[in-house]
C-alpha cells in the first residue's frame, strides 16, 4: 500500500465534507487493494465516507470479508472481519493490522489465505 502510505503522512485536512484529499486517499486504498488482491477477489462493493473508507469482498471460496478505515483525519489504521452479505457492517470478530504500512495489503492477503486453507475465520 505504497501510494496509501504516502498519502497518510502527516495531517489530513479536516472539513465537515469531502476534501481532495480524503478523496485521493480513498482512491489510493481502492488502488492498492485491488492490485494486491486481484488474483483472490471476485467481487468488490466499495464504499466512501467522508474520511473513511469501507471495502466488502467476496473471495474465490465464496467467503466474505470487510476491510474498513478509520476515520483518516485522527486514525490510520485499518482492520478486517469476516461478513455474511454485502451489507452486513458488523460482522465477525475484528481483525485490527494496525497503522496502514506498505505491507498492509499482503497482510490482508495472507489471512484470508490462510483462514481459507485452514478453513477458519
Amino acid at each position: 500500500m505504497q501510494k496509501t502510505t504516502r498519502l497518510l503522512v502527516g495531517e489530513v485536512e479536516s472539513s465537515s465534507s469531502a476534501t481532495p484529499q480524503s478523496n485521493a486517499i480513498h482512491r489510493a486504498i481502492v488502488s492498492d487493494l485491488k492490485a494486491e488482491l486481484a488474483g483472490i477477489v471476485t467481487e468488490w462493493k466499495i464504499s466512501k465516507m467522508h474520511f473513511e473508507t469501507s471495502v466488502f469482498i467476496k473471495t474465490r471460496s465464496g467467503k466474505i470479508w470487510n476491510i474498513f478505515t478509520g476515520d483518516y483525519r485522527w486514525s490510520k489504521d485499518i482492520t478486517m472481519r469476516t461478513a455474511t452479505s454485502f451489507t452486513d457492517y458488523t460482522g465477525g470478530s475484528n481483525i485490527s493490522l494496525g497503522r496502514i504500512s506498505p505491507d498492509t495489503a499482503s497482510k490482508i492477503k495472507n489471512i484470508i489465505e490462510g483462514g481459507e486453507r485452514r478453513g477458519g475465520y
